[in-house]
């Protein structure tokens, strides 16, 4: 058995251009021949595989007068030398694909309800079919737990809807824009009034969306509502969006969603109601840091900005065919 020193020096000594030249020889049992191939001229592959074979210690090809055939040591070492070989293509091959941020990781966190707009969905699902050597690691993260990943450096791409005031390595783009409207059931007096105003949700109780990592987006509502003359009554609370609205449509409660998001749920009791005197909107924003040095996220940002314009094509295609662009008050969802 070789000892640590013998070994070390062996493969100190020993390096990749000796075993492709064997690898040649011993494909090709012929010098002449393999020469040609390697492009390199007979005397010297020979001596390269002598000295192979002194560092070894092992005799690797028996010499005939025309050719050479392999040792039962040489086709060992054969099968080992493609082996090593392979691998360090392979693994040459996946940094250059890691480099270009076509392998590697991504981490990406987003507010729950973005799952229900529709270009986060086709920005993850065309990204990860351009980018299938790429591991997408995707978590449900509100916007304000999304603040303190971007600082512990936990996840290299965020969508929110609350961005921080004081970060200045955080970057943003806004990717769409959603009117909240006002939930109510079909059988709740509100859903039959042809205009509702603030004053009309006194005494009025609703449900709020209180998430563990906290809720930025409830505490907007409360306080545009407030502002408007109205504290709202909270009867229950629910961790979950799609909850909330499954509450609303039992008669629970009332609650604000964004238009868009309740009507993909397809909830048959449920009522969408524009509040005169309120405006809220929700703006969903991708972020990452600047100083994100990810190879992979220059390229999930190509993506993000490709599928951005195709759907503003889209969106304003559609527009311009519609006969009667007026809103309708209320929409049955």
């Amino acid at each position: 058995m070789l000892s640590g020193a013998t070994l070390d020096s062996i493969l100190g000594s020993m390096e990749l251009r000796h075993l492709r030249y064997f690898v040649a020889v011993g494909e090709l049992e012929h010098f002449g021949s393999a020469a040609k191939y390697l492009g390199i001229v007979q005397p010297a592959l020979t001596k390269q595989i002598h000295q192979l074979e002194e560092e070894l210690g092992v005799k690797l090809f028996e010499r005939l007068g025309r050719g050479v055939h392999l040792t039962a040591a040489g086709r060992v070492f054969l099968e080992d030398a493609r082996e090593t070989l392979a691998q360090v293509e392979g693994s040459a091959h996946r940094a250059v694909l890691a480099s270009q941020g076509r392998m590697g990781t991504l981490k990406v966190s987003m507010v729950e309800a973005a799952t229900f707009s529709d270009i986060v969905p086709m920005i993850l699902a065309e990204f990860t079919a351009i980018a299938s050597d790429v591991e997408v690691g995707l978590t449900a993260v509100p916007s304000l737990g999304q603040w303190n990943e971007f600082r512990n450096r936990k996840i290299n791409v965020g969508f929110l809807y609350f961005l921080p005031t004081q970060f200045p390595e955080l970057q943003s783009e806004l990717l769409e824009t959603e009117r909240v409207l006002l939930c109510v059931p079909q059988q709740h007096h509100l859903a039959r009034k042809s205009k509702v105003y603030l004053r009309d949700l006194r005494n009025e109780p609703f449900i709020s969306f209180q998430h563990s990592g906290g809720s930025l987006y409830q505490m907007a509502v409360t306080e545009a509502c407030r502002k408007g003359g109205v504290n709202l009554n909270f009867v229950q609370s629910s961790p979950s969006e799609v909850i909330m609205l499954a509450m609303v449509s039992t008669g629970v409660g009332l609650c604000f969603a964004a238009a868009n998001r309740v009507q993909q749920q397809k909830l048959h009791n449920v009522v969408l109601c524009d509040v005169e005197d309120l405006r809220l909107e929700l703006q969903l924003f991708v972020a990452w840091r600047n100083d994100d040095s990810s190879p992979t996220l220059p390229r999930f940002l190509d993506v993000v900005r490709s599928v951005k314009a195709r759907l503003a094509e889209v969106r304003n295609g559609a527009l311009g065919r519609l006969e009667n662009p007026q809103a309708k008050r209320k929409t049955r969802v």
